[in-house]
């Protein structure tokens, strides 16, 4: 078998992973949080967004987008400071009851996701790195500095 013949089973290739072509916003500025030493990861968006489907205060569709869930004059300020390359804040994550909540940064994600990010750093307190780490990519090879 040579390095091309990857095993398969009912169709499914076992082979390497596809690389997800990632986009990264590059201008982000560190916050702060409860902590003084919070943690950046890098999560990806779509599971981060799977995660934080059902929490009350997340819109997972714009038809979710309502009063409750979403002020159009925030989402417009971040969008146009995302369009002219401004730097905004890193969501701040945090982990509460078996599941993963923003504290911080909600439009920016709605942005982020809206134009098309793959990837976005985060802020997270180190009581809550180990369980927002599963939201990191194992293959994600981009940087953020």
């Amino acid at each position: 078998m040579s390095n091309t013949d990857w095993p398969t089973l009912a169709g499914i290739s076992f082979g390497p992973k596809p690389c997800l072509d990632s986009k990264v916003y590059p201008f982000f500025i560190r916050g702060t949080t409860c902590s003084e030493h919070p943690t950046v990861l890098m999560v990806r968006l779509d599971w981060l967004a799977g995660a934080l489907r059902g929490d009350g205060v997340w819109a997972d569709t714009h038809a979710d987008r309502r009063s409750q869930t979403f002020k159009p004059e925030r989402y417009e300020t971040v969008l146009r400071q995302v369009q002219t390359d401004a730097p905004i804040h890193m969501p701040w994550l945090y982990f509460d009851k078996g599941r993963t909540t923003i504290m911080d940064g909600r439009h920016r994600l709605y942005v982020l996701i809206d134009l098309g990010y793959t990837h976005v750093p985060v802020l997270v307190d180190p009581d809550h790195v180990a369980p927002i780490a599963t939201l990191v990519d194992p293959d994600f090879v981009g940087k953020f500095g």
